[in-house]
């Protein structure tokens, strides 16, 4: 289980359990996620790392069926 850390009021989990580089400003972080919140930041400069929206997303894969055929 996540270790909670308290920030006033608010609790904060770390997301990841080895570091990940953050895009924003390219440090290591294990990321926040604050109680309530929705997606998981970076734990200095409090970017977003990942959002979770509420609205379903479509995923479209396109796989060739002729992987097996001999094209030489």
């Amino acid at each position: 289980m996540a270790e909670i850390i308290k920030f006033g009021e608010r609790h904060v989990v770390h997301f990841f359990t080895n570091p990940v580089d953050c895009d924003w400003c390219g440090e290591e972080t294990k990321g926040f996620v604050y109680e309530g919140m929705q997606s998981i930041v970076c734990s200095l400069c409090k970017q977003p790392l990942l959002i979770i929206e509420d609205k379903p997303t479509l995923i479209v894969t396109l796989e060739d069926d002729d992987e097996d055929d001999d094209v030489s």
